[in-house]
């Protein structure tokens, strides 16, 4: 059977998708090397919170600490499975033998492949979600576009952040990406291999603006000239976040185009000291969602687990143990000084203008560069083609 322009799209970000935050700990007590099984027929019926949920999320974003309070109070088990790359999610989800799941996550700019193409989310009852309302969340997040598609509420942003550049302390400071051109910083650059960000990153230093990702084969080429310079620098491409400060601590670079916010929790480990910073040209914002899936079979819990996520004394834990940042606005009397530092949420519709969040490249297109046109051009980039 020939495959479709959705196998095609899967296949691809089966091939290239990374893990953001592989390196979080704190899961492990929780997932203890569970698997999740293939769905069949329950004869168990839950008619209020209770019982054991299946969540399949990123490692450290579990809300293991968060929520046990909760869990303890209305005897609920969480088995937990842990997220390498998105990719992982649709993977349990699609087929012959989908996995019953009865939370999971998925990230903004795969909102509509996952519920237009895909149709493996459910629609959420927002009467069920009542800590989801206007009081409580960012305007942004509120029934914003990656989550409320053709009208209805298919995932529930819970935590947010923005991938940006990375320097060590005691090298020169970043305020533009173009500080990473300065003598200092050559053969001591390193950036994430395949990591989606650098594409939007690159069409913006190649003046196309606000066009990504619907741009021409061509201004795709002009984006990859652009990035040259910086290539010059590069000491090696990193694997992972993880990769990064592996990197950054053994001061074998002393600083990353464009990762994520933790990184610098993770350097100081090794006793070195790194800084992330928003530089003049803007960085990547991502944001989890929460969602339903049609395997799901606990949804009453399922629902209440969502809702507690958006507690504003969850929302700033959830904020510290993932270095993140928080989608409620009542949050902020519950944060620490550091946490609340990561981001600036005085301003937050500035920054987020300044840093959106990007859909991914379309699957196939006969006006606009791919997927597939994004990743071969990286490939050719990496390989001086």
């Amino acid at each position: 059977m020939a495959k479709t322009g959705t196998d095609k799209f899967l296949e691809m970000m089966r091939q290239h998708m990374l893990n953001r935050r592989s390196f979080l700990g704190g899961s492990a007590a929780l997932a203890g090397g569970a698997m999740l099984a293939p769905i069949f027929p329950s004869t168990d019926a839950y008619a209020a919170v209770g019982g054991s949920i299946r969540l399949l999320a990123w490692e450290g974003f579990t809300l293991d600490k968060e929520l046990a309070d909760w869990r303890n109070k209305n005897k609920v088990t969480v088995n937990v499975s842990i997220i390498s790359a998105q990719e992982d999610v649709q993977a349990k989800l699609l087929g012959g033998s989908p996995v019953a799941l009865d939370v999971t996550e998925v990230s903004a700019s795969y909102g509509e492949l996952y519920a237009r193409d895909l149709k493996i989310t459910t629609p959420l009852d927002p009467s069920r979600l009542p800590n989801y309302n206007a009081d409580n969340i960012f305007k942004f997040f509120y029934n914003g576009k990656y989550w409320l598609i053709d009208n209805v509420l298919t995932a529930l942003p819970w935590i947010w952040g923005m991938d940006m550049p990375l320097y060590a302390d005691g090298a020169p400071p970043i305020k533009s990406f173009r500080d990473f051109l300065k003598p200092e910083y050559e053969g001591k650059l390193t950036m994430i291999d395949g990591q989606i960000g650098t594409f939007d990153l690159a069409s913006r230093l190649a003046g196309l603006g606000d066009k990504y990702p619907y741009v021409t084969r061509d201004e795709m080429a002009s984006a990859w000239k652009a990035l040259l310079p910086w290539k010059k620098q590069i000491r090696t491409f990193a694997a992972s976040n993880g990769d990064v400060a592996s990197l950054v601590s053994s001061k074998e670079v002393l600083g990353c185009f464009c990762t994520w916010t933790g990184v610098p929790v993770e350097t100081l480990k090794s006793g070195v000291k790194s800084h992330s910073v928003i530089p003049e040209e803007g960085g990547v914002t991502w944001c989890d969602a929460w969602f339903i899936p049609k395997t799901a079979e606990n949804v009453d819990t399922a629902y209440e687990f969502m809702n507690q996520s958006l507690d504003p004394v969850v929302q700033a834990s959830a904020a510290k143990t993932a270095a993140g940042a928080s989608v409620s606005s009542k949050s902020l009397v519950h944060m620490d000084d550091d946490t609340k530092a990561l981001f600036d949420y005085a301003n937050i519709d500035s920054a987020l203008a300044k840093s959106p969040i990007r859909p991914l490249p379309p699957g196939s297109s006969d006006k606009f560069a791919t997927y597939d046109d994004w990743m071969q051009g990286w490939s050719d980039f990496k390989s001086g083609i």
